[in-house]
């Protein structure tokens, strides 16, 4: 927003900036307290923290707090401290949802882990299962108690643990 004794633009890096001329700046502000409150605050808004992953929505921040310095300049000062409000709120609901989103996230990623912890739980289980299935159908063990039809059923059950079919002897 430009003026005869005053401008407020955007950098393309959307930086918020302005200047006076010497005439605005013998005249005005009008209410110097009311100016300098709503230019700190303006500076405070545009250096906390906030969401730079979408260039449009913080041009939009961005253009809004230039909004509340013009009104200021041009001594509208409760048109900037309504600009103001609507920024604050504007800039709350932005950094709410961020760290809903990042809630969201971490607890996604807690989820994927607990259930990686399990699954490696069940396939090294699974693993020493047939390993030591194997060994026993390996070496036939009688002694166990088994007969033969205990160690077909062992085979199958490594078949089954390995993945791989089963094919009794003939």
């Amino acid at each position: 927003m430009a003026d005869p004794g005053f401008i407020v633009y955007l950098t393309d890096e959307l930086d918020i900036c302005w200047q006076t001329t010497a005439e605005w700046d013998e005249k005005n502000p009008l209410d110097p307290t009311r100016h300098r409150s709503l230019v700190n605050k303006v500076a405070e808004l545009e250096s906390a923290e906030w969401d730079y992953s979408d260039e449009r929505r913080t041009q939009n921040y961005k253009r809004q707090l230039a909004e509340v310095l013009s009104n200021s300049f041009e001594n509208d000062y409760e048109n900037a401290e309504k600009m103001l409000t609507q920024v604050m709120s504007y800039r709350e609901s932005i950094l709410k949802s961020r760290e809903m989103a990042i809630v969201e996230q971490i607890t996604t990623a807690d989820s994927w882990n607990k259930n990686s912890n399990r699954w490696s739980l069940v396939h090294y289980a699974i693993g020493v299962a047939a390993l030591l299935l194997s060994t026993f159908s390996a070496a036939r063990l009688q002694i166990l108690g088994l007969n033969e039809a205990g160690i077909q059923t062992v085979a199958w059950l490594v078949a089954f643990f390995h993945g791989s079919p089963y094919v009794p002897e003939s």
